[in-house]
């Protein structure tokens, strides 16, 4: 039986990425945007309807909160909250040496193509 804090940390990375088939995936996009937001100060560009849907996915299954929405409500503004036991069950997520070898470089390659080059965030 695992220590009560490995169960914590694997509880909150499973509220990073709830219920979805096969966990976490280092090319999702939904998944690594929600994964590093609770790592790195990661904000969506609301400028096209694909960043507004990564909002509203992030708010109803990953863990982000809705701040705030602008006039006409056409655009979501979000937050992912400080919270110690969200960052290391992400961190259980990046780094478990039980995964597959390279999702640290699969998450990375993630945010950069799928995130920052498509101009999400």
């Amino acid at each position: 039986m695992l220590p009560r804090s490995d169960n914590l940390i694997k509880t909150a990375a499973y509220k990073l990425t709830p219920a979805e088939v096969g966990g976490f995936k280092a090319t999702d996009e939904h998944h690594v945007f929600s994964v590093l937001s609770q790592r790195l100060c990661l904000d969506l560009v609301l400028a096209t309807a694909e960043a507004a849907q990564l909002a509203d996915r992030s708010v109803s299954h990953h863990m982000r909160l809705l701040t705030g929405l602008s006039v006409g409500n056409s655009m979501l503004y979000t937050h992912s909250p400080s919270e110690p036991i969200l960052a290391l069950g992400a961190a259980w997520l990046l780094y478990n040496p039980h995964q597959r070898e390279g999702r640290l470089c699969s998450v990375l390659d993630t945010l950069s193509k799928n995130l920052c080059l498509a101009g999400l965030i």
